[in-house]
């Protein structure tokens, strides 16, 4: 029994409802139903609804889970106190994909740039900040396409002029 009872942390009653209405906060913040949400923390979707109704306390486990998964912040979680999401640290592999995103960037505002020296264009600066974000963005939303999104300046160029 007393081995059941540390892979749980505290059982008093005020604590489970709390905690379980926090998964509930947790789950709506998120956007998923009990079934999405327990399908991603690994366990099944009767234990979630246990938990959310302070019916049953939460493992180590199942805290860990959140914590790793959707960045809970575990004093939120278990007190109360704080913010309910940590800001996680930036990957590895997200740092690459902020300076790929940097080269692209600056990538479409030099072909821009070129393209209004060659054509001699003058555009208000604002005007040519939304056009250089506007084609970034598009470029960033379908990566395959960045040739043919480039090849469309000159196209743009001539509407906008």
């Amino acid at each position: 029994m007393s081995s059941k009872k540390n892979k749980n942390f505290d059982n008093t009653e005020s604590w489970k409802k709390d905690v379980g209405l926090r998964f509930v906060l947790i789950r709506t913040e998120l956007k998923m139903n009990q079934k999405k949400f327990s399908y991603k923390l690994g366990i099944s979707p009767s234990f979630l609804s246990y938990v959310e109704r302070g019916k049953r306390s939460p493992s180590f486990f199942l805290v860990y889970s959140l914590q790793s998964i959707f960045q809970v912040n575990l004093n939120w979680l278990l007190t109360g106190t704080g913010n309910m999401f940590v800001k996680p640290a930036i990957s590895t592999e997200s740092k690459m994909k902020l300076e790929l995103d940097k080269k692209l960037f600056l990538e479409v505002y030099e072909r821009l740039e070129t393209i209004f020296q060659e054509k001699n264009i003058i555009l208000d600066p604002k005007k040519k900040g939304e056009l250089i974000f506007l084609l970034y963005e598009s470029i960033l939303d379908d990566e395959s396409s960045k040739s043919k999104e480039l090849e469309k300046i000159p196209k743009l160029l001539k509407i906008i002029s």
